[in-house]
């Protein structure tokens, strides 16, 4: 699955379930921003990482970089 897809269905996936039930007190705009600034960064931090175990994957072709690359996926 491509990248880009799977970063798009994940920010879907988390903006709906923020959406399924409404807290009793919600965020405030400083909150919902660094809410955002942490996932962006989550994000970044496990593409990059799934993009260097596909990089691997693709030098070294054995089992185990192939585990490695499954995994990050």
């Amino acid at each position: 699955m491509d990248k880009h897809l799977r970063t798009g269905l994940l920010v879907s996936a988390l903006m709906v379930s923020c959406c399924a039930a409404a807290p009793a007190n919600p965020p405030t705009v400083p909150e919902a921003r660094a809410f955002l600034a942490e996932v962006e960064r989550t994000l970044l931090d496990l593409s990059t990482f799934a993009g260097r175990a596909e990089w691997i994957k693709s030098t070294y072709i054995t089992e185990d970089t192939e585990a490695v690359a499954a995994r990050a996926d």
